[in-house]
């Protein structure tokens, strides 16, 4: 069974990928996150701008997943691993007024 997962992101990134500027998201490599990160099952992702059930989202199916050693040439800026998350067909979502954000966004 294909899983879903459900990630929360600052408005500026949240922007970037809806709109295409950003096509990889990055998570701290933790015990938390490869805990939801299941690599061979993962297809897509919901974002949200916020933690409400009314918070503006989006969703996009996974590409692939890639552990890298380091996040220093990521958005991250850390110097420690990191998991990359590449997105691909970024479905519109809907703000809090039910208005859809944009069309379907391919990569």
């Amino acid at each position: 069974m294909a899983e879903h997962l459900t990630m929360t992101l600052k408005r500026e990134w949240f922007d970037k990928i809806l709109m295409g500027e950003k096509r990889i998201e990055y998570r701290e490599d933790k015990p938390y996150w490869r805990s939801r990160i299941k690599i061979t099952e993962l297809e897509h992702i919901t974002f949200k701008n916020g933690y409400s059930r009314e918070a503006p989202n989006f969703s996009a199916n996974v590409l692939r997943i890639d552990f890298l050693s380091s996040g220093k040439e990521t958005d991250l800026k850390i110097d420690g691993p990191v998991i990359a998350i590449e997105l691909c067909q970024v479905q519109p979502g809907f703000d809090t007024r039910g208005t859809k954000y944009a069309n379907r966004i391919r990569f």
